[in-house]
């Protein structure tokens, strides 16, 4: 039987992982649910009603610990933040392969350094799961296919304010938008310049803001796109002025540090009676057949996180049924109708047409 662990799967996005893995596998597996709090962790193993859960304690800080538990595994999945990827190397170590959902460019490249180790030990580690990064890199890798040329590619991540995304969640993405950016050349704020972008199954344009982000510079490499912007925002223009503001004041810097993040839960609320719709839309402007061609690929789902958890139960998935090795992005291993196929949601709605 397969084996499958779920480092901080107490957490937000973790319980969301493993409730995905649960109904997305067909096969029987034996789910391990991990936690620093062992009591917390048996609870919630205890909630999933799955025959074959079962907890371990993990303290993802204590590297004795991970050697201990990271064992008679087939894969492991990261929804935690580490400082080093200390599970990760334990997982090429004794060969088991690994998804992590870290966004966060210094820790991806500290696992990439790892890619000589993975294809020795001919073991894959997968980095960037979810759905900004993850899904957004499957969606610009099948807007670019048939193009002869590509000039232009724009993405834009529209967000819900009623996201249930934890303080975790909301002290990423802050980081993320208030990172400077290269525009032209020109080093700018981010989250300070504006594009009008149409989103699917909504009623007028919506305006995004440049931001940099750190998925960027591998589809720019593996997938030769010299042009390729992304663009954010949320669904209530008068947060985004706020954002906005915090940024160019550097308040961001400030609410994001480890000791004040938590205070944030008491400003941002989420009413699960209330959508919280999040919208990506790809646009592609290049040449097919020696003209002038552009694309538009546009897609809504009910959630964020909802996605991330389905995303990396749906690439938990197609890991197992394929002998791959190598340091990799979801890109890499994987197409977007595949990855949609795996999920089995009709609650992923795309569009896909020319313009």
């Amino acid at each position: 039987m397969v084996k499958i662990m779920v480092v901080g799967a107490s957490g937000s996005l973790g319980q969301l992982i493993c409730k995905e893995i649960i109904r997305i596998f067909d096969k029987p597996f034996e789910l391990i649910v991990t936690d620093y709090k062992e009591t917390r962790g048996e609870v919630f193993a205890s909630s999933l009603k799955h025959k074959y859960t079962f907890f371990k304690k993990l303290d993802i800080n204590n590297e004795e610990e991970i050697h201990k538990t990271i064992v008679n595994l087939d894969l492991v999945i990261v929804a935690i933040e580490q400082k080093h990827p200390m599970v990760q190397e334990k997982c090429i170590e004794k060969q088991i392969m690994c998804i992590d959902v870290t966004p966060y460019q210094p820790f991806v490249d500290m696992v990439l350094m790892l890619n000589s180790k993975c294809e020795n030990n001919q073991v894959a580690s997968i980095v960037m799961s979810g759905f900004v990064p993850g899904l957004s890199g499957l969606m610009i890798k099948e807007g670019i296919r048939g193009f002869q040329e590509v000039e232009e590619v724009n993405l834009g991540f529209l967000q819900s304010t009623n996201a249930k995304v934890g303080v975790t969640g909301i002290v990423d993405m802050l980081s993320i938008v208030s990172g400077p950016v290269d525009l032209n050349n020109q080093i700018i704020k981010g989250f300070s310049f504006k594009k009008r972008m149409e989103f699917y199954k909504k009623d007028k344009q919506s305006n995004v803001r440049l931001i940099h982000h750190a998925e960027q510079k591998h589809l720019k490499e593996n997938l030769k796109i010299n042009n390729l912007r992304y663009w954010t925002a949320w669904d209530q223009p008068i947060f985004n002025k706020a954002i906005s503001l915090f940024n160019k004041t550097g308040f961001i810097n400030f609410i994001t540090q480890a000791q004040y993040k938590h205070s944030l839960s008491k400003f941002v609320k989420h009413n699960p009676r209330k959508s919280e719709n999040a919208y990506l839309t790809v646009e592609i402007k290049g040449k097919s057949n020696n003209v002038k061609h552009s694309k538009l690929l546009q897609l809504v789902t009910p959630s964020d996180y909802y996605t991330t958890a389905m995303i990396t139960a749906a690439l938990s998935n197609i890991l197992l049924k394929h002998n791959l090795s190598g340091a990799r992005f979801p890109f890499q291993i994987t197409n977007l109708d595949n990855i949609l196929r795996t999920i089995k949601s009709d609650k992923i709605q795309l569009n896909i047409r020319d313009i």
